[in-house]
């Protein structure tokens, strides 16, 4: 798989129900995109990218980064949006500043394991093998594959399912609301950008 633009239509086609790990992240330095890319682009992972930007060089410069495994949607509508959280097998989100609670908690009721920072507010709520120290691109790349080929992958996701479940009960579902409302006000074009 190149690293390319891709279309919402292509990153569907081209996950062909293979397995993949997803990124659904802000266009912005904070987002710590090309650290992941980085520490992916020779890891023989499916990996797709859902983001916006602001700048057209730091698109070009981040599908240099991405590797031969990697695609980068820039124009996922909401309903390609779903479908990627929907097939995900990992989730990663290692923002340097995470705000993504919402995502990380519609990633894992969804069925995909969440990669995050130790430091991450997100971090408390997981099972300690979905926490990576921020350390160092090498961390990443390891945690990664040690969580893509764990052979009790399912049963991790049933963990990851169960602590978010009973940490957060119904504060879950308002995420997801705040989740929705947020993806209607980009769909209409009147929210900020989201990181």
């Amino acid at each position: 798989m190149p690293a390319s633009e891709g279309t919402s239509d292509g990153a569907l086609a081209l996950t062909g129900g293979r397995p993949y790990a997803f990124v659904h992240a802000g266009g912005g330095l904070a987002s710590n995109l090309a650290a992941v890319l980085l520490a992916l682009r020779d890891v023989p992972i499916p990996l797709v990218v859902a983001t916006s930007y602001l700048d057209h060089a730091y698109a070009a410069t981040m599908r240099r980064i991405a590797g031969a495994h990697a695609v980068i949607v820039t124009d996922a509508d909401p309903a390609c949006i779903d479908a990627l959280y929907r097939h995900a097998t990992l989730f990663i989100d290692l923002a340097l500043r995470s705000r993504g609670l919402a995502r990380i908690v519609r990633a894992a009721r969804a069925g995909a394991i969440p990669v995050v920072f130790a430091e991450a507010a997100a971090a408390r709520l997981l099972p300690a093998e979905c926490t990576i120290a921020r350390s160092g691109i090498v961390d990443v790349r390891d945690a990664v594959l040690r969580l893509w080929h764990a052979p009790g992958r399912d049963a991790i996701g049933r963990r990851v399912q169960a602590s978010l479940g009973a940490t957060l009960g119904s504060e879950a579902s308002v995420a997801a609301a705040v989740q929705r409302f947020a993806d209607a006000l980009v769909a209409l074009g009147k929210a900020p950008v989201r990181t």
